[in-house]
């Protein structure tokens, strides 16, 4: 699935073709180009939040959307940013954390 998000300005992003995706299935595909887009995590409690978890979706139960492997990818995208940018934090990502 090609990002065409990307040629989009940021403030008109919201009618990109990635809601679409998202909303057909496509979930990590949907998940990167929110990434390359810059969109800001959300919170699990806000149903509006493009997304939560890397990998998952927060319109799934808790004990569903939480699972290791949705942890682990945005563990692993906190961490390689914070490579490039020491002070990078995903402040709504601690509470989901033990």
């Amino acid at each position: 699935m090609k990002c065409l998000c990307m040629t989009l300005p940021l403030p008109y992003y919201h009618c990109c073709i990635v809601n679409v995706a998202g909303a057909r299935g496509c979930l990590h595909a949907s998940h990167f180009c929110y990434l390359m887009a810059q969109l800001e995590f959300g919170v699990f409690s806000h149903k509006s939040s493009k997304f939560v978890l890397l990998g998952s979706s927060h319109f799934k139960p808790f004990v569903e959307f939480a699972t290791n492997e949705a942890i682990q990818m945005t563990e692993i995208y906190i961490y390689a940013c914070q490579l490039a940018e020491h002070e990078f934090n995903v402040p709504q990502f601690q509470v989901h954390l033990p």
